[in-house]
């Protein structure tokens, strides 16, 4: 693998700040310079190529739909190319367009959903988000009203100061919570509106650790809890049985006032369930959980039909 692909590859391997765009962004990225820089003579050859960098992508984070998603369109495009005449210009050009007409249809789901999650804060005064999403922060910035708005630190990255910064930059009032004291708070918040990293066709939703426990606790205080998710976040049932929860660096958790025989843990996302969450914000509107599976089937919305494709 050329060194700056392998590098790019590692990032993504890597990354514990960049939210959906910024994932999306790096895969393609990533098929782009292997075109840039590919030495291959044939169609063929390229094809075999950029297979192999799919599934390095796939590896270097297997559970993040916004990886396993945008290269399985590419490659399925890849795969929907006639190499027959062996042209592998005709290839590059193909592939450099597809590549860049996703990221505008990415770009677009993206902004359609702030949209409609914007809707649910229609008159709403407070709101109550975990750790950083750029869909949401859009949401609340799209809003009819300037909401008061509580930030969770989301310990131990505290995604969610970043979040509460870059609002407050632009004059609006937002307190930063612990995940803690989320209990005491919600009776100051009218909902909760959090991103998603993955959504599992049966409604549920894969967030940053302490999702789930945020929802339990709306549930219990009657507060509405919502969720924004585009399609290219959407896995299947069968990838669900295959998925498993990141975890990061035991060490983010301790510091050297602990023992050193003192294990840490640092599980990065947990699984909130669709009966816990009232709604989910997509690019076709607000649904109910247990309405993606229908919705993957009437509009073809992901690239579901590939996981199958060998990777």
């Amino acid at each position: 693998m050329d060194p700056e692909i392998g590098r790019l590859v590692e990032s993504i391997r890597v990354d514990r700040i960049s939210g959906a765009s910024g994932f999306v962004k790096k895969c393609v990225e990533v098929f782009q310079v292997t075109i840039k820089k590919t030495r291959a003579e044939t169609a063929d050859q390229l094809t075999e190529e950029l297979w192999d960098i799919g599934r390095s992508l796939i590896r270097s984070r297997p559970t993040f739909s916004t990886v396993i998603n945008p290269v399985l369109f590419l490659l399925n495009e890849l795969d929907h190319f006639d190499v027959s005449n062996g042209q592998v210009r005709s290839l590059m050009n193909h592939m450099t367009s597809f590549s860049q007409e996703l990221m505008r249809e990415y770009t677009i789901s993206k902004d359609t959903t702030a949209r409609n999650a914007s809707k649910l804060l229609e008159g709403v005064r407070s709101v109550l988000v975990h750790s950083y999403s750029g869909t949401v922060k859009e949401a609340i910035l799209l809003a009819d009203v300037r909401p008061k708005v509580y930030c969770t630190e989301s310990r131990p990255g505290f995604e969610g100061r970043r979040l509460a910064s870059e609002l407050s930059s632009l004059d609006y009032d937002c307190t930063v919570i612990t995940e803690a004291s989320v209990a005491h708070h919600l009776s100051d918040v009218e909902m909760v509106l959090v991103g998603g990293d993955c959504l599992f066709d049966d409604g549920s939703i894969v967030n940053k650790m302490g999702t789930k426990m945020i929802a339990i606790l709306a549930e219990h205080d009657e507060k509405p809890f919502y969720a924004a998710c585009d399609s290219w976040k959407i896995l299947s049932d069968g990838a669900r049985l295959l998925h498993v929860l990141e975890e990061g660096d035991p060490r983010e958790v301790l510091d050297s006032t602990i023992h050193d025989e003192v294990k840490g843990r640092n599980v990065s996302f947990d699984v909130t369930e669709p009966e816990l969450i009232k709604g989910v914000a997509t690019e076709f509107g607000v649904i109910l959980p247990t309405a993606v599976s229908r919705y993957v089937r009437e509009t073809g919305a992901t690239a579901l039909h590939l996981l199958s494709s060998p990777t």
